[in-house]
């Protein structure tokens, strides 16, 4: 059996305007796909975005 683990930058140094619009767009195609996510998401970024946080927890997964 084979394993796939995906993380996802919600704020990268080199692409720092990761959204919520666009994180609402990946939990929409990944919700009911039982795929094991995990989401790096720096300080700044979460104190902004608090309900993104909170929907990327909600749905079960990881946050790094």
């Amino acid at each position: 059996m084979r394993r796939i683990a995906v993380t996802i930058d919600c704020e990268h140094p080199d692409k720092p305007h990761f959204g919520p619009n666009d994180l609402s767009d990946v939990l929409d195609v990944v919700t009911g796909a039982n795929l094991p996510l995990t989401f790096f998401v720096q300080g700044s970024w979460a104190s902004a975005r608090p309900e993104s946080v909170k929907r990327i927890v909600d749905a079960g997964y990881g946050i790094g």
